[in-house]
């Protein structure tokens, strides 16, 4: 009910307002973008300085978690001065001394990150051998994986009109709190380590539209929890919105008039309107917005005109409306 939705809102959001804050949250419109968007983990030429640089920023972190940034600004100098000359092989041989240092330490507190580091390492001496500032093959990982990794928040819109593949991909990481996704295509065999920050989020409009379908009920109950948001109503919300869209460029009472336009013809959309065969027409927030994006951006001919030329498109399809 609309009184739990709210209890839980209340309850809840606090904590989602800290972190977001700190966190970067991502948005993927799964109406709009297909599988290979939102799961582009695969190998890719790439320019090696690009390669290269992801190298550094992971080496720079694993350097500066084990040794103090004060007494190797001269090193961190060289590395940087090196790496803008595209000189591959003396970033190399300057990254090779501490890397071997780090892992010849007794108790070194990153050895499984410097370990990470020298594998990578072997990777790039093998590959700048083979080609000289042409583009090489490197595995890139998608945005998906990259939050998972860094504990990021990642944002599903319009979930129902995702596919049912790509529904089906999101299974193991939302099976549970630990679920993750395995990436294949570079061969590996065991999941990637979800961050403890990662979270996952999605919306969906009610299937009540043209084009929308219903989330099966499996995915529902199986992976979210769900919350029912409202739809805007309160003439006062409602007169915000259209302040917003046409930025004040119209006094309160046109805003007004347009608020009171739009509940009366959802009104009469229930009871008597129809539209060309006969249906009963759907008017929501989305329909209203659309028709004030329109006539905020183009001119008529004066303000008013844009609104009353606009009005017609989106609302009143037919004779038997338009009376």
């Amino acid at each position: 009910s609309s009184t739990q939705a709210e209890h839980r809102c209340l309850r809840y959001m606090p904590e989602i307002v800290l972190a977001e804050n700190i966190l970067k949250v991502g948005r993927f419109e799964l109406s709009r973008s297909p599988r290979v968007k939102l799961f582009s983990d695969r190998y890719k030429p790439v320019d090696l300085k690009v390669t290269m640089k992801a190298y550094v920023d992971q080496f720079m972190a694993v350097f500066l978690g084990t040794y103090k940034e004060e007494e190797n600004t001269q090193f961190i100098a060289h590395v940087q001065d090196y790496f803008k000359k595209r000189n591959w092989n003396v970033v190399l041989e300057l990254t090779k001394k501490p890397l071997i240092a780090a892992l010849n330490k007794p108790q070194c507190k990153l050895r499984s990150d410097w370990l990470k580091i020298q594998e990578r390492f072997d990777q790039l001496a093998i590959l700048i051998q083979k080609v000289d500032n042409a583009p090489a093959f490197s595995f890139v990982q998608g945005t998906l994986v990259e939050a998972i990794l860094k504990g990021e928040w990642v944002l599903l819109d319009e979930i129902n009109l995702a596919t049912h593949e790509t529904l089906e991909c999101l299974g193991g990481l939302l099976d549970s709190k630990s679920g993750s996704v395995v990436l294949t295509d570079r061969g590996d065999i065991e999941p990637i380590v979800r961050h403890a920050d990662f979270r996952i989020f999605a919306c969906m409009n009610p299937a009540v539209d043209v084009g929308k379908k219903e989330l099966s009920v499996g995915i529902r109950n199986r992976w979210f929890t769900e919350f029912y948001v409202d739809e805007l109503t309160s003439p006062r919300d409602l007169t915000i919105l259209v302040n917003e869209y046409l930025q004040g460029s119209v006094s309160l009472s046109v805003m007004e008039g347009i608020v009171k336009f739009y509940g009366e013809i959802r009104r009469r959309a229930r009871v008597q309107l129809t539209d060309g065969v006969g249906n009963k027409p759907y008017f929501s927030m989305r329909t209203l917005c659309r028709a004030l994006r329109l006539a905020g951006k183009i001119d008529f001919g004066g303000k008013m005109k844009s609104i009353y030329e606009v009005i017609g498109p989106f609302f009143l399809r037919n004779e038997r409306m338009e009376e």
